[in-house]
């Protein structure tokens, strides 16, 4: 379904989406039309589905909790219009129906446990005493890598997010933030317009947001499964030994179909996404990471994501 070309065109959005067409073309030796053409045809065969800001939100204050719902007695419609309900909850920054024990995952952004509390009650009042079980975690730091399986020549565009001193931005730097997390790839003199600043203002606020690591990606949403694929989480309950879970971050990190893990804390220390052609795939990774970090796995659960909002 993707050429070499597209391949191409596909990392290089994805190291960076908010690069001109044209920078792409150079890059690949090309022209722009034909880049145009390309990106214009993976967003209408819904291989492109739109494009996300990766930010570091803990360094703005904001708490990353993982919530996971098992339902109580409900058809697969109702869990589904009940998910919709939970995803327009303004705090509510993800949610995805899920194969497991669990029916549904949401990631609610909030600033203490307190206010992810008040949260919760709002979820319970929308899901009317249908929830049976829930956990949480909370997402402290982590690593997210680029699709390095769909590349011929994969690059390294990791980006890491964790905790530290917490800066409260300036309100033109805000604009800019917001504008950016709205439309990762508008440009700055388009925001400089909008916000009636001079270009110069705009661009030394978007570099700001880049040297403190608030601004980390803008990448392509890609829609793997249409390529395929599919999305799995594994929970980990690991025992404690620094040193092991430094080599299983690592392992991770080297891992094609690793794009993603976070260190939480609660009953899951540790949360990776796998991506996978099949369920042999998912197997021969997981088999792996088992029989080297055995000794530091107390528990791991698997969950097959269906549908993401």
């Amino acid at each position: 379904m993707l050429d070499s070309l597209d391949k191409r065109i596909l990392q290089a959005l994805e190291i960076d989406c908010r690069q001109s067409n044209a920078n792409i073309a150079r890059k690949l030796r090309t022209n722009k039309t034909v880049i145009n053409y390309r990106i214009g045809r993976l967003q209408k065969r819904k291989i492109i589905t739109g494009f996300k800001c990766i930010s570091n939100q803990l360094i703005l204050g904001r708490m990353s909790f993982g919530l996971l719902i098992q339902f109580r007695d409900l058809s697969l419609k109702q869990e589904e219009e009940l998910i919709k309900n939970i995803s327009r909850i303004k705090q509510v920054s993800w949610t995805a129906l899920i194969n497991s024990k669990w029916d549904m995952i949401a990631v609610v952004m909030e600033k203490d446990i307190q206010s992810f509390n008040d949260v919760l009650q709002e979820i319970f009042s929308v899901c009317n005493n249908h929830i049976k079980d829930y956990n949480f975690y909370v997402d402290y730091s982590g690593s997210i890598f680029c699709h390095d399986y769909l590349y011929d020549a994969p690059k390294d565009c990791s980006v890491k997010y964790a905790g530290g001193e917490i800066i409260k931005l300036k309100a033109v730097e805000l604009a800019v933030y917001e504008a950016i997390r709205k439309n990762p790839r508008v440009s700055l003199l388009q925001i400089a317009t909008n916000l009636n600043r001079t270009y110069d203002t705009i661009k030394s606020k978007f570099n700001y947001l880049k040297s403190k690591k608030i601004l980390l990606r803008c990448s392509p949403n890609i829609n793997i499964r249409i390529l395929g694929y599919q999305d799995n989480l594994c929970l980990l309950n690991l025992s404690p030994c620094q040193e092991k879970l430094d080599q299983l971050l690592k392992f991770c990190a080297k891992d094609p179909y690793v794009l993603r893990y976070a260190q939480c804390l609660g009953h899951f220390q540790l949360i990776l996404s796998i991506h996978s052609k099949d369920s042999r795939q998912l197997k021969y990774t997981l088999s792996r990471i088992k029989k080297e970090f055995s000794d530091i796995i107390n528990h791991y659960e698997i969950i097959q994501t269906v549908e993401q909002s």
